[in-house]
């Protein structure tokens, strides 16, 4: 069986939608820049999503490089089961 490729926007970590949504909030509530008050707040959260979205793509990566070395496979498994017959 021939498994699909991750689709980034499909395996991207739960824990970065919180971290978007709070960066964007920040950005809607200061359309003309972050005050100074806020941000080294808004700063670490654009570096926490920044470090799980690195994370997140690293993994889809590794997970699709595992498919395609598996579904490369799936013909050379096809042709010895058909040899064997």
């Amino acid at each position: 069986m021939r498994r699909t490729e991750a689709e980034p926007h499909r395996a991207a970590d739960p824990k970065l939608v919180p971290l978007r949504d709070q960066i964007k909030a920040i950005e809607t509530q200061y359309p003309n820049g972050v005050p100074p008050s806020q941000y080294d707040a808004y700063q670490a959260l654009v570096r926490d999503y920044n470090a799980l979205a690195l994370e997140s793509r690293n993994r889809v990566n590794t997970y699709n490089a595992l498919v395609a070395q598996t579904n490369a496979l799936v013909p050379q498994i096809n042709a010895l089961l058909c040899d064997a017959s």
